[in-house]
């Protein structure tokens, strides 16, 4: 059962029997069993998830949260696809200021889908305006461009340009673009290679370092890695066993994929992804080689849907920021338990 469903049987289920205590077993036992099973399974070191805050408060309203950023200063930046705007807060989730409107003027957006921060400057794949914008994090508008064509996930490079995956390629086309902060195209590389005319699983996620790039499928459990030149030189699959079986799907699917990677961070040279396997949110700790060294794993007794993280190192520790979708639109702050409450998978 996907993510989609579960949601809607939990709802449903809700609705029917109240907000009695009786419906909130029965949410929890349909939970536990699936939550289980897929622990059971794992072949790998699994660590629990400890919330430690969560925002904003009704202060402000989060209404279709897609993308979360942190600049050097610790500020967090929220884009809404449906308020039109940047939500920012400061690192303990106190509301600052918005960023933009709605609209199709200098600094207005519309169903803007992603967002990277770097140096100060923030790029926006302004969607329904067909455009690239890049503000300053004061707000102030840099630069906006068209775009050439229609891209999935942005992201910003140190060499100061802007790699842009693209959105529904067709079986040959190529699968990144990288262009200037004044909208110029320098290359294209990659190849799409999955899918035909009728499927699309070539959507990417993408993250950077000071060297390379790294792309994540959204549809298929692997990984490409290219240099800031464009040239792949590491591809490697994601060894899950529940990642294997939605890319099995996918590849024989003409509808209804079920989406494998959800986000991408790069941090320490490890990669972290984020997936949500219903009903059961992870993240997943990976070496630059493409191996799983752990899991963090959301053990609370609801379910748990999220659309995108950051992570972010204080210390010697890791900080999750993560959007949470289900069972609230909020944003929460999680750590990962200390070693002693380590768990084992299938105990």
């Amino acid at each position: 059962m996907n993510n989609k469903l579960w949601i809607i049987l939990l709802m449903i289920v809700n609705l029917c029997c109240g907000k009695s205590t009786i419906s909130e077993e029965k949410i929890k036992k349909v939970y536990a069993k699936k939550r289980d099973s897929i622990f059971s399974k794992l072949n790998f070191e699994t660590l629990p998830l400890k919330r430690i805050f969560s925002f904003p408060d009704n202060e402000v309203i989060i209404e279709i949260p897609r993308k979360i950023c942190i600049d050097n200063s610790n500020f967090i930046y929220l884009l809404d696809s449906r308020a039109c705007c940047i939500f920012v807060f400061d690192s303990d989730g106190n509301y600052m200021r918005r960023i933009g409107r709605s609209g199709q003027g200098p600094g207005e957006f519309l169903t803007h889908i992603d967002m990277d921060i770097n140096n100060n400057k923030i790029i926006i794949n302004d969607l329904q305006n067909g455009r690239i914008q890049i503000l300053h994090i004061s707000g102030e508008l840099i630069n906006s461009f068209l775009r050439m064509r229609s891209y999935h996930s942005i992201c910003f490079h140190n060499n100061g340009n802007i790699f842009a995956s693209r959105f529904r390629a067709k079986p040959g086309d190529s699968a990144i673009d990288e262009i200037s902060i004044k909208g110029e195209l320098i290359k294209s590389f990659g190849k799409t290679e999955y899918g035909n005319n009728n499927t699309y699983c070539d959507n990417v996620f993408l993250t950077s370092n000071d060297e390379e790039i790294y792309a994540a499928y959204k549809f298929i459990a692997r990984i490409n890695k290219y240099d800031s030149h464009g040239q792949k030189y590491q591809e490697f699959s994601v060894n899950h066993y529940l990642l294997k079986e939605k890319q099995s799907h996918n590849l024989n699917s003409k509808n209804g994929y079920k989406p494998v990677f959800d986000s991408i961070n790069f941090l320490d040279n490890k990669i972290f992804l984020m997936i949500n396997n219903a009903p059961c949110f992870q993240i997943l700790i990976l070496d630059k080689k493409g191996i799983i060294e752990k899991a963090l794993l959301w053990e609370e007794e609801i379910p748990y849907y999220a659309k995108d993280f950051v992570v972010q190192k204080t210390g010697n520790e890791y900080v999750y920021y993560v959007i949470q979708i289900y069972p609230k639109i909020k944003v929460d702050v999680f750590s990962q338990k200390k070693a002693s409450s380590e768990i084992k998978a299938g105990e």
